[in-house]
């Protein structure tokens, strides 16, 4: 028989010892009725250990960036506050892969200096935050490399992440690689 503790244990399925299912966040990054973006504090403590001085910045992207099945964030985040002169502002793209512990590996895809301190000669106008943008998405992308040979690239999930230099980025060997997206749909 067993104490009441033994035997509800024997009614769980087992969960290998590394993985803790109490650990894991299961929407890392979430939007409120009002618009707000709230963060899930292990989220929260990657930013300010890693960043120290930056603070999220828009909407954030939740998807499976790196196709463990556990769900990760895609995140701006920018050092400008009250003080700083914009020039000195940067912004961050930032990729946070959730690991089995629940804790967050941030992975810095761009950085780019603050949009009000770029003048884009094509509209005349400086540019704005809105103008750094991403898309998640998935399905078959024609890319470049460096050589500017073209080739196609099929994603079959979620995980592919086009910044607003046109640049596709995806997880692949434990890290993310970026090439130049030249065209084809995004399917969401």
């Amino acid at each position: 028989m067993g104490t009441l503790a033994q035997r509800h244990a024997e009614l769980l399925p087992a969960t290998p010892a590394r993985v803790s299912h109490s650990s894991i966040t299961e929407h890392p990054v979430s939007e409120l009725e009002n618009g707000r973006v709230l963060l899930a504090p292990a989220l929260r403590r990657a930013i300010a250990q890693h960043f120290p001085g930056f603070h999220q910045v828009a909407d954030g992207a939740p998807g499976d960036f790196d196709g463990d099945g556990l769900e990760d964030a895609l995140l701006y985040l920018s050092n400008r506050r009250r003080g700083i002169a914009y020039r000195q502002c940067t912004f961050l793209l930032v990729a946070f892969n959730q690991t089995p512990s629940g804790a967050f590996r941030p992975h810095l895809l761009a950085r780019q200096p603050d949009p009000s301190t770029v003048y884009d000669r094509e509209v005349h106008r400086h540019r704005r935050f809105d103008d750094y943008a991403f898309t998640i998405g998935s399905g078959t992308f024609t890319v470049e490399d460096d050589r500017h040979r073209s080739r196609q690239m099929v994603f079959p999930r979620s995980d592919v992440i086009i910044d607003s230099d046109d640049k596709l980025w995806f997880f692949g060997g434990g890290r993310y690689h970026g090439v130049r997206y030249v065209g084809d749909e995004v399917s969401e």
